[in-house]
Parts: C-alpha cells; sequence; structure tokens
C-alpha cells in the first residue's frame, strides 16, 4: 500500500553517548563539565518536527529539515570528542572511536531492524516483503542511502511506495562520513607530533582548512546535484557532508568562538530557532532540497551552538532547556528509528492511507516504544561499565548486528516464498477450471474475453509470466543505447526489424513508445520491415512542455528537433507517435482541465506537421488506459482474484485520447487506438492469457508486448493499404 505523506527524514543519531553532549573547553567552550542542555533541546525540537511532518500535518511539512538539524550536531559533537581525545594524547584510537559508535548506534537499530522485518513479512506482500529485506540488509550494512538513492531515481521506480527502513539511509551517510574524519584528525595530530610541530592553533588551522575545502566542495556539488537529480542529491553522501562539516567546523574553532561578546550570541541562537522554524513553516515536498535551501537549517542549527557557547542567559537556550524538549531529545534516537516503520506498515495493514489522526495515535505508540527501549536498552548497553573501561569491545557488536539481522531474514525470505509459491499453485488450479467452464459456453474465446468473464464471475488468477516478483522488472525493451535517458539527447539509431526490408516504420515517443519495441519489432522481422525506434525517457511525441515536480523539464524540445533530423534523412514509410498524455504536465500547474486538453491537442498537431515533411505516412497511437493501483501488489497477493486484479477505463485515459484524436485529425494524420488489444465491455484485466499484462501504472510488460507480434503485423498492413 502506498504511503502518500512525504519522506524526508532525520538522521537519528546524534552519534553520541550521554558524554557526547557533556561540554568541555574544546567541544562547547564552557568550563563547565556539565552537559549541554541546549543540545538535548535541539534534538527534541529536530525530532519533533520530523515526526510530526511524516504524520501528515500539513503546517510543518518541512520538518524534513531535522535531518540537517542532527547532522550539524553531529559533526559538531563527534569532531569536539575526537579533538580532545587527540590534544590530550596526541593520537585518536580508531578502534575506540568504532566501539563506542558501536555501543551507541548497533543495539535499538539493529532490534528496530529485526521487529520491521518480522512485523513486514505479516503485513506486505511477498514481492514488497522481499524488497523491504534487501533494504533491511543495505541498512544492516550501511549504505541504504546508496540503494535507495539508486532505486528512486529509477525511471520505472518512481512512485513506488517508501520502504519501511528508508530513514536508515541518514545513518548510513553519518557512518560513511565518519570512516574517514577520525583518519584524518589523527593523521593530522601525528603528523604534527613527529614534525615536532605541537601547536594547538596550528593543528586546527590545518584541521579546519582541510574540512572547510571539503564543506566548500560538498555544498557546492549539492546545489549542482539538486537542480540535476533532486532525488539522487537528497540520499548522497556528497552532498550531505557539507551538513556535517559545518558541525564540525564550529568545533574545531570553538575555542576562538567562545569568546565573542554575549549579546551576539545569544542574537545568534535566537536567529538559528527562527531560521529551523521558518524552514519547517515554509519548506514543502516541492521545495528542491538539499542544495541550496538547506544553508537555513544548517546556519540555524550553527548559530544555536555558537549561541550556547557559554551563553548568556537570556539566549534560546531559555527556550532549548525545557524538560520536555531535553526529555523528547533523550530518546530522539530511538523515536527517529520506530516511527516511520509504524507509519509505513500500519498503512499497509489498513490497505489505505492512513489519516493524520491514525498516524498521530501511531506516533504516540512510537513514543512509547523510544522510550521503552532507550531505558531498557539503549541506555543500559551505553552505560555498561564494562564497555565504558574499554568501549573496544564493543566491536563485536559490527559482525553481531549484521548477523543478528541477516540470520532472521535468511529464515523468513524462505518461508514466505514457500507459503507463497503453494497459495499460487492452488490458485491456478482453480483457475484452470474456471478457464474450462468459460470455454465450455464459448469455445471460440479469445484470451481476452475469457480474462473479461472471470473477472466478471470474480474467478481466481491463472499462472501467468512473469511472475509478481518479475512483473515491475519486465520493462527491459530496447537496449539502453538505442534511446535517450534523462540528460541525453541524441542516441544511436537501432535497426530492429529486418535491415533489408522494402518497408520502414519509425517509433516516436517516450517510454509508452518503447513498450511497443518488442512487439513491434517482432511484427517488422515477420513482415520484412525495417524498423527503427526514436526513444527518449520522459518526452512524448507531442511537442507540450513537461512540467514535472513543479518544474519544467526542457530536454524534450531539443530531442524532438534532433528526431525530426533523423526522420528528414531515414524518410520512412510510416511514423507512429506514442506519448504518456499526462494532461496536468502539459502546462503549468494551476491550469484548467481545458487549458490542458488545449495544450496536448496543440502540441501533437504541430509534431505531426513537422514528421508529415518526412514519412509517407504518420500514426498517432492513442494512450493505453491505466490500472487504478499497481499490479504488482494484486498478483503478488495469492487471495487475489481476476475481478481484484482488472480495471475499467479511467476518465484521464479517456480525456487524453480525446486531445490526441483531435490533434491527429486536425493535422491530417490517421489517429489508431490499441484499447481493445487490452479492455473489452469496459473491463481491462491484469492478466490476459497467461501474460501478466502491466509492469506498472503505465507500462505494459516486454512480454506481453512481445505476445502483440500477430495484431500490431496486421495493423502495420493497413497502414500502407
Amino acid at each position: 500500500m502506498q504511503v502518500t505523506f512525504t519522506f524526508r527524514s532525520i538522521s537519528g543519531t546524534g552519534d553520541a553517548l550521554k558524554r557526547l553532549t557533556k561540554t568541555s573547553t574544546f567541544t562547547s567552550g564552557s568550563t563547565s563539565s556539565s552537559q549541554r542542555l541546549d543540545v538535548q533541546g535541539m534534538r527534541g525540537v529536530a525530532v519533533l518536527l520530523v515526526v510530526l511532518s511524516h504524520a501528515g500535518l500539513a503546517a510543518v511539512a518541512g520538518g524534513y529539515v531535522g535531518v540537517d538539524v542532527f547532522f550539524v550536531l553531529s559533526g559538531f559533537l563527534i569532531t569536539g570528542i575526537l579533538l580532545k581525545e587527540a590534544r590530550h594524547e596526541g593520537k585518536v584510537s580508531i578502534a575506540r572511536f568504532y566501539g563506542n559508535r558501536a555501543k551507541r548506534i548497533l543495539p535499538v537499530g539493529t532490534l528496530v531492524l529485526v521487529i520491521t522485518a518480522f512485523a513486514g513479512a505479516g503485513t506486505l506482500n511477498l514481492v514488497r516483503a522481499r524488497s523491504l529485506f534487501d533494504d533491511i540488509t543495505a541498512a544492516a550494512l550501511f549504505v541504504a542511502n546508496w540503494r535507495f538513492a539508486i532505486g528512486e531515481t529509477d525511471y520505472f521506480a518512481q512512485g513506488e511506495p517508501h520502504s519501511a527502513v528508508q530513514h536508515y539511509w541518514s545513518l548510513a551517510v553519518e557512518e560513511q562520513f565518519y570512516f574517514l574524519w577520525p583518519l584524518l584528525i589523527g593523521a593530522a595530530f601525528y603528523g604534527a607530533r613527529k614534525l615536532h610541530r605541537p601547536g594547538v592553533d596550528r593543528r586546527q588551522l590545518m584541521l579546519g582548512s582541510v574540512l572547510a575545502v571539503i564543506t566548500v566542495a560538498s555544498f557546492t556539488w549539492s546545489v549542482m546535484q539538486t537542480s540535476h537529480t533532486p532525488t539522487f542529491a537528497y540520499f548522497s553522501t556528497f552532498t550531505r557532508a557539507w551538513e556535517l562539516g559545518v558541525g564540525g567546523l564550529l568545533a574545531i574553532f570553538a575555542t576562538r568562538l567562545r569568546r565573542m561578546p554575549s549579546l551576539v550570541k545569544a542574537a545568534a541562537s535566537w536567529l538559528g530557532v527562527a531560521a529551523i522554524v521558518t524552514s519547517a513553516l515554509l519548506y514543502t515536498d516541492g521545495t528542491p532540497f538539499p542544495g541550496a535551501a538547506a544553508a537555513l537549517p544548517v546556519l540555524g542549527t550553527a548559530g544555536i551552538l555558537f549561541g550556547g557557547m557559554v551563553g548568556p542567559r537570556f539566549g534560546a537556550r531559555v527556550l532549548l532547556e525545557v524538560l520536555p524538549l531535553r526529555w523528547l531529545g533523550d530518546i530522539s534516537y530511538s523515536l527517529y528509528l520506530w516511527h516511520w516503520p509504524l507509519l509505513v506498515l500500519g498503512s499497509a495493514y489498513l490497505g489505505r492511507t492512513s489519516s493524520v489522526g491514525e498516524n498521530l495515535l501511531l506516533m504516540a505508540v512510537a513514543v512509547l516504544l523510544s522510550a521503552l527501549s532507550y531505558y531498557l536498552l539503549e541506555n543500559p548497553v551505553r552505560n555498561r561499565a564494562s564497555l565504558r573501561r574499554e568501549p573496544r569491545h564493543a566491536l563485536v557488536f559490527w559482525p553481531a548486528a549484521v548477523a543478528g539481522v541477516v540470520v532472521p531474514l535468511s529464515v523468513i525470505g524462505p518461508a514466505l516464498l514457500s507459503s507463497n509459491n503453494q497459495a499460487v499453485a492452488q490458485a491456478a488450479t482453480r483457475a484452470d477450471v474456471a478457464i474450462a467452464n468459460v470455454k465450455q459456453t464459448n469455445a471460440d474465446a479469445s484470451d481476452l474475453e475469457v480474462a473479461v468473464a472471470l473477472a466478471d464471475k470474480g474467478g481466481p488468477l491463472p499462472s501467468f509470466s512473469p511472475d509478481a516478483a518479475h512483473v515491475q522488472g519486465d520493462v527491459s525493451y530496447m537496449p539502453s543505447d538505442c534511446r535517450s535517458g534523462r540528460g541525453s539527447i541524441a542516441h544511436t539509431v537501432c535497426e530492429m526489424g529486418d535491415a533489408r526490408g522494402k518497408k520502414t516504420m519509425v517509433l516516436m515517443g517516450d517510454s509508452t513508445a518503447a513498450m511497443y519495441v518488442p512487439g513491434i519489432s517482432r511484427a517488422a522481422k515477420k513482415l520484412h520491415w525495417s524498423f527503427r525506434p526514436l526513444v527518449k525517457y520522459q518526452c512524448p511525441a507531442a511537442d507540450v512542455l513537461q512540467i514535472q515536480e513543479g518544474k519544467a523539464f526542457r530536454e524534450c524540445a531539443p530531442w524532438r528537433r534532433w528526431a525530426e533530423r533523423k526522420l528528414a534523412k531515414i524518410h520512412p514509410d510510416v511514423v507512429v507517435l506514442v506519448g504518456l498524455t499526462n494532461l496536468n504536465e502539459a502546462t503549468d500547474s494551476g491550469a484548467t482541465e481545458s487549458d490542458d486538453l488545449g495544450a496536448w491537442q496543440a502540441g501533437t498537431e504541430r509534431t505531426v506537421a513537422k514528421v508529415k515533411r518526412h514519412s509517407g505516412s504518420v500514426i498517432v497511437l492513442g494512450m493505453m488506459p491505466r490500472p487504478t493501483t499497481r499490479p504488482v501488489d494484486c498478483l503478488s497477493n495469492p487471495k487475489s482474484t481476476m475481478q481484484d486484479c482488472s480495471f475499467p477505463i479511467d476518465d484521464l485515459s479517456d480525456t487524453s485520447r480525446a486531445a490526441s484524436l483531435a490533434g491527429a485529425r486536425a493535422a491530417g494524420a490517421r489517429y489508431v487506438d490499441w484499447l481493445d488489444w487490452v479492455c473489452a465491455d469496459g473491463i481491462c484485466p491484469e492478466v490476459i492469457g497467461s501474460n501478466a499484462v502491466w509492469a506498472d501504472s503505465h507500462h505494459l510488460t516486454a512480454t506481453f508486448s512481445r505476445s502483440l507480434r500477430d495484431p500490431i503485423a496486421k495493423a502495420m498492413q493497413e497502414w500502407v493499404s
């Protein structure tokens, strides 16, 4: 079940033991050894913002900036502790550092992963559960951010439900950053000692210079990548490192910063609070992030940290040190880990998008679980006397945590698969009987007619290919070098029919054009036609300006000009124009449906007029209907019936086809609709014959496309008759 509230997670750690929030002359600029209570309050504010944001509270839609708060806090605290150790001992113990990390983050982190695995197995269908298990493994290995970055930018994976452990990406970012940072600090102090240059200022200046370069480079890259690939930028360590770097720079120069006037520090702390609150209230899911927008909460957090260095009583600490915020700060790590699986799996259990009220109830449960895990597991392990004396002993937690996750998954996965296979086989047997009964009444019934009859009677799902576990991945329509992806304009014009064919056909359009390539290429070979696709994902043939994520996608116009030049050289007998008619992406947001229809019709006319100069005939192919739910969710449920896995023709598809039809007729092109190949009597089954029809909400499976060879060949012959 898709969870529709925005996913923007926070870094869950702050990474420190209780001692990480202890101040010292270096780490906080305080002469006191007491805990920096304002830091705990900041943690409380950050986790509160993100929890409310994820629960769907519109007023704090930008609460995802909590990730930035935690990254800065983490960089400040960890750098301070490492520098304190290096100053006192002349070196940094990597074993002690990672031992402390292990006892801080692994006990609760592993517990949540294991419980999420069992909960997911009991809540999700087989395909979603197996995907979750892969996510959990990546989380246990602290590479979750790269898994989600790659998955979220996969063209055919866009719009998929969030993983129940997607929030572990921020832990992965921190661990990857801290893989190198302690080594750099240790190397700086060791080198200074060998060179007999122990000056604290010199070492700090050198470290500060290195970290400043890293921070500036990371911020620059963050701005650039957010502009081009925002989803990848959101999860990337390289675009997030600057946020930890800002905290680290504060720690490095804390001794100097603490000398600033109290009035300046007080003002900085209040401005910092205002910056964080403003970003949480004004930012939305449409805000390009992280990029330049992340600077507001990052600098705001830095301002609060700076203001608390021997901070005046009239600074923001008077707000941040209140007991409720400090208590939330204490349990913030546990609360961060528990809240997201509850939201995702809670919605999946309900079988629908949960309401804000339901989400807030789940968050109350998350607070309870967090308190229990904090007092019963997190704190006892962290404060265990033997581990405090010798943190290196906690290094065993790293392999133990991986084993503690992988071993249960190795048991749950096969058990789920075996149970699912048995249920699928039983359903297929019942389906064979139902199909035989339909054909007994109508021996000449086509596969589509049989499927519609089964849907009408609520019959069981027959066996189909590809199976449910692979249906989403059955989108390999053509070699990648034969099409243009995001960021590219040109591609190799591949021959996918008979190179010596007497007739030549060109297919032009987006990924919904590509989905016909397996069937058309087979048909072309059968007819001995030459077939050359001109395909760019996200770019329909119609000359419309696509609006994606609130921004104009400007790669399509130059690609169409490139395609027109290729058509002039090929001069095909037939050009087929295809495109997913996203009406609300053909004009700016807020446009009326009439405006959208007009934009699409006019765009179709313009493209046809240009293409007609270089082709014997032009075909405008109507858009296929769109499944109302994700096919994989229905097809992977052994209890689903054909009625469950069928859908009516939606209004959007009807309206979109009308716009394309009007544009084709106005420009003198032929309009063709293949609707009757997938729907009958207003019903569109997701399984026809032995083939799964849909890979996702608007792409046919390559398997089903190949099965259309004969009807496509017949249509091609009609186009030149």
